[in-house]
């Protein structure tokens, strides 16, 4: 029995890590879509496999993922390379991914984020099991679980 069904500690853990990553606090997330235009867009996906198989979506506006890289990594958004703004989307979609794990009852394991910019924007045909969207200082953060199994 995996602890999956509790959308309430799913909500809690991802504002979690955008708290303790970023220190975004009173932002709060809500379960609505936010719709980006997707060639002003950066996505990050990480796949979930083993006992349970999903995937998750970090995505966002190119210009809230500059500046929310810059607050991760503490520099200038002005000055900071495209690359790592996708290693901090990155890098969320693998804490978040990473957490979600320890809801299940079984060992499950992560792939590397992959990272798109523009129009390459991920296959979300799948069926959209928990969505949320986190609302920073910079912009909202959308992040979509889908279950594969």
């Amino acid at each position: 029995m995996s602890n999956l069904e509790d959308a309430q500690a799913i909500n809690h853990m991802i504002n979690g890590i955008f708290e303790t990553s970023l220190g975004w606090t009173g932002e709060g997330s809500s379960m609505e879509e936010t719709t980006f235009d997707p060639s002003y867009h950066v996505a990050a996906e990480v796949d979930v496999f083993g006992a349970w198989k999903g995937k998750v979506i970090v995505s966002c506006e190119k210009e809230v993922a500059r500046k929310t890289a810059a607050q991760m990594f503490r520099i200038g958004a002005e000055s900071l390379p495209l690359e790592a703004v996708h290693d901090a989307i990155g890098e969320l979609s693998n804490m978040i991914g990473g957490n979600l794990t320890t809801f299940l009852p079984e060992v499950c394991n992560l792939s590397t984020p992959k990272v798109t910019t523009g129009e390459g924007r991920f296959n979300t045909t799948q069926p959209v099991w928990r969505q949320c969207t986190v609302r920073g200082p910079h912009g909202p953060v959308e992040v979509t679980v889908s279950d594969l199994n």
